[in-house]
């Protein structure tokens, strides 16, 4: 997925880090819900992810080193990351509610 979307785009990319998750998330800009980001919450179209029981500062894919963020300070993202973990047990892409 993630060799795919940078041959798509072009463009620079790097997953986020937390609660032994590695992830990818398409997230609403702000803009779109400013009740709920200013609640806190945060909202995803797309999320796809893998666990990563330790935290590297980068992952290899094809010839490219691509950056993993530790987002564990950030709360919603570390509960995003927790609730992935909890619910979903093979990697890949999902959707539901956090």
């Amino acid at each position: 997925m993630i060799a795919f979307v940078m041959n798509v785009s072009g463009q620079p990319m790097a997953l986020y880090w937390a609660e032994g998750v590695v992830f990818l998330a398409d997230f609403v800009e702000p803009e779109a819900l400013p009740e709920e980001y200013i609640k806190g919450r945060i909202y995803a179209s797309n999320v796809s992810h893998a666990p990563m029981a330790k935290y590297n500062q980068s992952i290899r894919v094809g010839n490219v080193d691509v950056p993993v963020i530790d987002v564990t300070s950030n709360e919603a993202l570390r509960e995003l990351a927790r609730w992935i973990r909890e619910n979903h047990h093979a990697g890949g892409s999902s959707s539901g509610n956090p």
